[in-house]
């Protein structure tokens, strides 16, 4: 019977965790990202590491941190493009102050 197999039932609830995930906001981003960026440090700074691990942590450091510092940029201009759509909101509106 179709459905009743063990990765039938796998698919379907993969399927469904799909469906149920909303999309994340630039500051989840940012904190996934923290924790990849300290999570490979700690290997990059574990004695224990041999050198391709630590080349590979050097790798994924640097990746990460190039893709945290352009969040970081769109969460400013982010903020910094609502403050200028308050301002013409309120132009708009005849607000005596901003005219």
């Amino acid at each position: 019977m179709p459905g009743n197999t063990k990765p039938e039932k796998a698919r379907a609830a993969k399927k469904k965790r799909r469906r149920i995930r909303k999309m994340g906001t630039i500051t989840d981003a940012q904190r996934k990202l923290w924790q990849a960026i300290t999570s490979a440090e700690e290997v990059l700074l574990d004695d224990q590491s041999d050198s391709q691990t630590v080349l590979k942590a050097v790798h994924a450091i640097t990746s990460a941190s190039t893709a945290y510092a352009k969040l970081v940029e769109i969460g400013e201009f982010e903020k910094r493009l609502e403050a200028v759509e308050q301002l013409l909101k309120k132009r708009q509106n005849g607000h005596p102050q901003y005219n």
